[in-house]
Order: structure tokens, then sequence, then C-alpha cells
């Protein structure tokens, strides 16, 4: 049986290790010609001590060289398709996180959400106040008219930040989505496309 080997377990490149495993095996194969003639020699009484070969430790290897060569053949396998799939969700995944936090610093994020409540608390309670009914299509003209213009332009930037967000979120399902879709053939020229907006 063939020795599989992940790919991603090699400690060099896979023409380094096949190059290794190789010369491991002719190495082998000297050790086993010397030890015959080691053998050969201890049984030729002709020869005096000092002439004949003797024996030595047969060479070594890493031991997943070794483990190649005394299989007899190695494959190099992985990472399969699924933990490729992962792997491109997970870079998506960044890329969104990145995109987000330019548009959300999280940092920010909260102070914000509390600002925007403050100012929603506020305009209920001059709506509250208010003795007149206002027509539900001209209270957001009558909340500007006597919001605090600095208020107004916050909520205007808010409703901005949470469309490009909508924007980034859908970037990254449809990315999502594709990588579900590839293949043994396909995965390895898809790509990320950058977010642009």
């Amino acid at each position: 049986m063939t020795f599989r080997i992940d790919r991603e377990t090699l400690p060099c490149s896979p023409d380094e290790f096949a190059r290794a495993v190789e010369a491991h095996a002719s190495a082998l194969v000297e050790y086993a010609a010397h030890l015959l003639g080691v053998e050969a020699d201890a049984a030729n009484q002709a020869l005096k001590p000092h002439e004949r070969r003797v024996a030595f430790p047969p060479p070594s290897a890493p031991p997943l060289v070794e483990a190649a060569v005394k299989a007899g053949g190695y494959e190099l396998v992985g990472p399969s398709l699924e933990v490729r799939k992962q792997r491109l969700c997970a870079h998506v995944d960044e890329a969104e996180q990145i995109e987000l936090a330019k548009v959300m610093p999280p940092r920010k994020e909260r102070y914000w959400q509390m600002r925007e409540q403050d100012i929603r608390t506020a305009d209920h309670m001059c709506l509250s106040n208010h003795q007149d009914k206002i027509e539900p299509d001209h209270i957001e003209p009558w909340l500007k008219s006597v919001r605090p213009t600095e208020d107004t332009t916050f909520l205007a930037e808010q409703k901005r930040r949470r469309d490009t967000l909508s924007i980034i979120q859908r970037w990254a399902a449809k990315a999502h989505h594709d990588v579900d879709d590839l293949t043994e053939e396909t995965i390895d020229g898809w790509k990320l496309e950058p977010f642009v907006g």
C-alpha cells in the first residue's frame, strides 16, 4: 500500500522531498551492498583483519523520508476540498470584518449606537409633548425642524453606515455562496473580488 502523506506536513517542497527520498533509498542500497561485502570479507580467510570491510550503522533520514522509503513509495494528498473551502470562507470572513470595521470602527460603534438612541429618545419626547397631531408623513420633516442640526446630520451618517454595512454583508454572503459551489477543478482559480462599495 502506498504511503500517503499530507502535503501540508512536508517540511520542504515536494521536489526537495522527492530528492531526499531518492537519496535515502540510494544510500540504503549502497549500505545493503556494503553489508554483503562485509559478510563476504568475513568468510574470506585469505584477507587479513585490517583488509576486511567492517559494518557501520545504517544511514538515517528524517522519519517521513524513512517511512516513504520503507513503504516503497508515497503519494502526496490533501488538503481536502472541504478544508480548502473552509480556508477560503475564513479568508472571506476576515476580509468582511476588515471592511465592516472601516465603516463601523469597533471602538466607536457602541457610542454611536448610544448617541442614536439618545436622539431617538429626544425625538419621541418632542412628539409626545407636542400639542397638535402631526400626520405620519410630516413627522420626520417636523423632527428635523426642531432637532439640533448636528443630530440630524449624525442620523443621516448612521443610516449611510448601516446601508454600507448591508452592502458589505451581501458581498461576503455572495462570496460564501460562490465558495460553496467550487469543485476540485475550479477551486484553485477562485479569487475573492475586492469590495468596491
